[in-house]
């Protein structure tokens, strides 16, 4: 189905903050067997990401308030793209999410967001991945891991909403606090 022109009325409560769930479903672009569907002018996917067989995705519990997602829009006037971002911060520190970090700096990732009262969204794709980037801070103010990511090449796409299955999660780690 593509894009059919309708007016746009305000829906209630339209402009309030909605909640997320807590935890991020991370999953590398090279585990993906088959991709969600995108329809230009639709930006809803009923379709599933696959993963290839006894692939697993990460899944980060994460400070729900700390959860921001969406796209930028850029480019000429007759060649505006979009590129997904997420961003989120990791609370403490770990042995766990440092391992995770240093293994996935270079790879391309599609993440799911899940909402309380608002549909599931998916960000990036498998040919235009998401990439990471993380600052960690130890301060007066606390210690935790930011990490954004984002998608370094724009395309026609905004993120969608996913209707499909969750893909499995690898098993939590070994319960490890990084520095001792």
């Amino acid at each position: 189905m593509t894009y059919v022109k309708a007016s746009i009325p305000k829906i209630p409560g339209g402009g309030a903050a909605v909640a997320k769930k807590d935890k991020i479903y991370i999953i590398d672009v090279d585990d993906v067997a088959t991709d969600v569907t995108r329809e230009f002018g639709n930006t809803s996917t009923s379709s599933n990401l696959a993963l290839n067989e006894g692939a697993k995705a990460v899944a980060i519990q994460v400070s729900r308030s700390s959860i921001s997602v969406g796209y930028e829009n850029s480019g000429d006037v007759d060649a505006k793209v979009f590129a997904d971002k997420v961003e989120f911060d990791y609370p403490g520190d770990s042995v766990a999410l440092n391992n995770f970090v240093e293994a996935y700096a270079n790879k391309g990732v599609i993440i799911i967001v899940q909402s309380c009262d608002a549909p599931t969204k998916i960000y990036g794709r498998t040919c235009n991945p998401l990439v990471l980037s993380a600052e960690p801070t130890d301060s007066k103010d606390g210690l935790k891991t930011h990490l954004s990511f984002t998608q370094e090449m724009g395309d026609a796409y905004v993120p969608r909403v996913y209707t499909g299955t969750l893909p499995a999660v690898a098993e939590d780690a070994e319960d490890e606090s990084a520095g001792e």
